[in-house]
């Protein structure tokens, strides 16, 4: 190709079918629980067990991420960079441990804000090389669904309630 520039693109990681499975079948507890609250309450579900139910399926799941970090950071050689990894692998934790203790209304953007925070972490992790391609993709999808479903909840929250 004369007078053209050609540029190549690395084809997007594959993301291995299990991990993409399992990584979707994780949103349906928050979109449930959000049509719940939508739906001001289904069958014998009310929209306030829907709320703290979601709320809790939160926090696990965030406390979930922190454990990939700590189960990362273990491989870690360099003591100091180790030590450093396993000390922020908690903060999830604790974070979703305190949105346990709050109102829901607050609940529900603490965890909004922590999510995409762990997204991006996770994603940036991987652009350094510390997971593989296809867990920075599979994470920005999984953020993307995970903070708009709970976005979702919390307008349910403030205008709907």
């Amino acid at each position: 190709m004369t007078g053209t520039l050609a540029t190549t693109r690395a084809a997007p990681p594959t993301i291995p079918s299990s991990a993409a499975l399992l990584g979707y079948f994780g949103v349906l507890p928050f979109a449930a629980g959000a049509a719940i609250m939508v739906l001001d309450g289904v069958g014998p579900i009310s929209a306030a067990t829907a709320q703290v139910a979601l709320v809790a399926y939160g926090a696990v799941i965030l406390s979930f991420l922190g454990g990939i970090r700590w189960g990362a950071g273990l491989r870690i050689r360099d003591e100091d960079m180790r030590g450093r990894v396993l000390a922020l692998s908690v903060i999830p934790s604790l974070i979703a441990w305190v949105a346990l203790l709050m109102p829901a209304l607050y609940a529900l953007g603490l965890l909004v804000a922590a999510f995409v925070a762990q997204g991006a972490w996770d994603v940036r992790s991987t652009q350094d090389g510390h997971f593989p391609r296809w867990f920075g993709q599979l994470r920005i999808r999984l953020t993307l669904m995970v903070t708009l479903i709970l976005i979702v909840a919390t307008f349910v929250l403030m205008f709907l309630r």
